[in-house]
């Protein structure tokens, strides 16, 4: 059994199709460095999405990617401690590559360079978490974070932890640094930490059938800079 981890010495992975990224995901970055307060954060757009399909070219959703996680003028203050990493989406921009990207194969690529890392999940994503390639055993390369997002977060999570016991995944933490929110995962060397964070539940999908219903961008979910490069290239119908 390992150590709990130090998560203020972890770079987060943080990994989205992002199609288009918008103000919950800036926040939810943001949140990670307050709560659990970690060292940076990858911020890692995909390259061909396993289970979702997108309109939007692969090199819109980067440069979308790279607006909304970055100092803006309508919000300077970000963390510069926040890096967009194209491993996935460049292969995908250069035509190099039409086969899925699965996180297990990002995880395996990035722990050769950095062996302390965890990988946050937003609650919303639970429900899919089983379906994610080659798991469970994805859960023995990195940490986990799961970001609890209001109002349904709590159910969510406990739904799926019911879920993770019940088959053996988890089991409580113990030993110093422990806490009710601390589970430690397989065969205790990795560890999964549940957080609440700021950021309103809101999705991509959201944001688009609200453009589509109306013509025109939704109201306070996208970053003002973000909205205006939708607008400057007429996508998603604006």
């Amino acid at each position: 059994m390992s150590k709990i981890p130090l998560w203020h010495e972890l770079t987060v992975l943080f990994g989205g199709a992002f199609d288009p990224p918008h103000i919950g995901h800036r926040q939810a970055v943001r949140g990670l460095f307050k709560n659990p307060g970690v060292k940076e954060v990858w911020v890692i757009p995909s390259g061909t999405p396993p289970m979702k399909s997108s309109d939007t070219s692969p090199a819109v959703r980067l440069e979308l990617t790279r607006i909304n996680f970055s100092a803006a003028l309508s919000d300077r203050r970000f963390p510069t401690e926040v890096r967009i990493d194209t491993r996935e989406i460049d292969p995908v921009i250069q035509r190099l590559s039409k086969k899925p990207s699965y996180t297990y194969d990002t995880l395996l690529n990035i722990k050769r360079e950095v062996p302390n890392l965890a990988f946050a999940v937003g609650s919303d994503q639970l429900a899919q978490f089983s379906k994610w390639h080659r798991f469970p055993e994805i859960l023995g390369l990195c940490h986990w974070i799961f970001l609890k997002r209001k109002p349904l977060g709590e159910e969510e999570v406990v739904a799926w932890v019911k879920e993770a016991r019940a088959s053996n995944l988890i089991q409580p933490s113990r030993g110093p640094g422990s806490s009710p929110s601390l589970w430690q995962l397989l065969d205790g060397k990795t560890y999964l930490n549940v957080v609440e964070t700021d950021a309103p539940l809101s999705s991509s999908t959201d944001v688009r059938i609200e453009i589509e219903k109306h013509g025109k961008i939704p109201e306070g979910m996208l970053l003002p800079e973000v909205a205006e490069y939708l607008m400057k290239e007429h996508l998603y119908g604006t």
